[in-house]
């Protein structure tokens, strides 16, 4: 990555990646155009003949000799996802979101600072995390956000105005994300075409649900800009968070001209690709995916807590200047009482009671387990959506009617009773030698 600095003293990241024109090339070109001279494979001049391509159902893959990995691209005119989201220290969050939106990404793109939101100076943890075979599996470009002297001047004040200023590189991160999209869809016009292209700009916990991305692109719900609406879950998947409705993030197609529109109406520093529902973008009204919040260790929520722009809020203030922070943030995990205070569950299932279709996202270890409900309080939480049952006709905000998000719910908990029973049985069998059934 070459950095230069403009006239405005805002710094540009050009990003190199390997050859595409012959599979196996170790030679790299800036991204959108050809390296001088002629390729090389395993050090020697690359033929024509022996560019490889190999096509498996739907994606094309590119096989790269140089390191016996591949990776996989959807084909041009299927729906690709150009995925871009900001990123601290919570690695293995970033690492489940890779391995979760990989069938449809064209290209993930992460960004992150050397300096926190606070104005503290940090680690490049996803640079220095990242595989060189995870950057290529699933063609990740790491950008490093650029902050000016002047900006990092006005993010350091520690008077009573600190609240504000520690909200000015935040707002700088948010702005420079616009010249970058810009500078994407352009570069992705030339090289590959805009065709059933969506950009995707949100928070690294913030996850998408592909089949509903796909079947509503599909179905023509993703025409100009989209908010996704997520099932909002904080510490772990027991702690549903049913209020307030999140959809924050930001989906839209390229080819449909809403961001040049955007930036026409309000320049490239007028706007941020962050909360747009009903100011430039609609609310995708059906469950689109999941906000993940604090989906990690109690010590990595206090590091965030310090560093992040609400370090300064009230509520932030108390808990990580008390005297034991971490016993504080181990007891809210545990009984699913978020930062502000709010109660949540805990629940054995929430919303319509659909999870990432793979397994393997962190969270807190604090945080209920399933082996945490009893066949009790299971069944008197199946008994609840029972009730929901009745409510046939009543369609819900995000989509499907009570009965049905119910009906979904009971599925997961009576597939929960009955591992509880097999468990029961195969205990009483190891004690006494006799089973039940």
């Amino acid at each position: 990555m070459v950095n230069s600095l403009k006239k405005d003293e805002t710094m540009i990241c050009t990003d190199f990646e390997l050859c595409k024109k012959t599979p196996g090339c170790t030679r790299k070109c800036e991204i959108g155009k050809k390296h001088p001279g002629a390729c090389k494979v395993n050090g020697k001049m690359a033929r024509p003949d022996k560019m490889v391509r190999q096509k498996m159902r739907t994606n094309v893959v590119v096989v790269l000799a140089c390191c016996g990995a591949a990776t996989a691209i959807p084909p041009l005119g299927a729906l690709a996802l150009v995925d871009m989201f900001t990123a601290n220290d919570e690695i293995d969050m970033l690492r489940f979101r890779l391995r979760l939106h990989q069938p449809l990404v064209l290209r993930t793109i992460v960004l992150e600072s050397n300096m926190s939101h606070s104005g503290l100076p940090k680690p490049l943890h996803v640079r220095n995390a990242l595989t060189a075979d995870e950057i290529e599996r699933f063609n990740v470009r790491l950008i490093q956000v650029p902050f000016t002297h002047e900006q990092l001047r006005r993010a350091s004040c520690t008077n009573s105005a600190a609240g504000k200023c520690a909200w000015v590189l935040e707002m700088a991160q948010r702005r420079f994300v616009n010249r970058l999209m810009q500078e994407q869809i352009e570069e992705i016009n030339r090289t590959r075409g805009l065709d059933n292209v969506l950009f995707h700009m949100s928070d690294l916990d913030e996850l998408l649900d592909l089949e509903i991305v796909e079947e509503a692109a599909r179905l023509g719900q993703i025409e100009r800009c989209v908010c996704p609406l997520l099932r909002v879950y904080v510490y772990g998947e027991h702690c549903p968070s049913h209020y307030p409705d999140w959809s924050r993030s930001v989906l839209f197609r390229a080819s449909s001209g809403w961001f040049e529109d955007m930036v026409r109406s309000k320049t490239l520093e007028g706007f941020q690709l962050r909360r747009l529902a009903g100011k430039g973008c609609s609310v995708l009204r059906r469950w689109s995916g999941w906000h993940f919040g604090y989906f990690m260790s109690s010590d990595k929520i206090l590091r965030k807590l310090r560093a992040f722009a609400h370090a300064h809020d009230k509520y932030v203030f108390r808990a990580v200047n008390s005297s034991d922070p971490l016993s504080i943030i181990d007891h809210k995990a545990k009984s699913c009482i978020d930062i502000h205070g709010r109660k949540y569950g805990p629940s054995f299932t929430g919303f319509d009671g659909r999870l990432p279709p793979i397994p393997g996202w962190p969270k807190n270890p604090a945080t209920p387990s399933d082996s945490t409900f009893s066949a009790t309080a299971l069944n008197r939480e199946r008994e609840r959506y029972n009730r929901e049952l009745l409510k046939i006709g009543n369609v819900t905000k995000q989509g499907p009617t009570y009965a049905q998000a119910a009906r979904q719910k009971m599925a997961r908990i009576d597939a929960q009773l009955e591992l509880l029973s097999i468990d029961i049985n195969e205990e009483l069998h190891r004690i006494t030698g006799v089973r039940l059934w």
